[in-house]
């Protein structure tokens, strides 16, 4: 996928979730780290130049359930990241 084409997406998407969340501040886009919190915010940019209103964004951290990595340090996930209920 070439970045017009990546963008013409992303775009879509944005319309999308306009088209079908006629209220967005009900809209929470969750990105899991670390590529999806770049894809989340580029949607949640893009929302704001089309309906010049913000949405909620949250970056998940899934790291803890991977199983494609051998050592993983416990912690706390996403105790500091997500602060809404949902």
């Amino acid at each position: 996928m070439n970045n017009e084409t990546l963008k013409r997406t992303l775009r879509r998407l944005s319309y999308e979730i306009i088209e079908k969340h006629k209220i967005l501040e009900d809209v929470i886009l969750m990105g899991i780290k670390n590529k999806g919190v770049i894809i989340a915010s580029i949607i949640a940019n893009m929302i704001q130049e089309i309906e010049g209103k913000s949405v909620e964004k949250v970056d998940i951290d899934i790291s803890e359930y991977r199983d494609d990595q051998k050592t993983i340090e416990h912690k706390n996930i996403n105790k500091e990241t997500i602060h809404i209920d949902i």
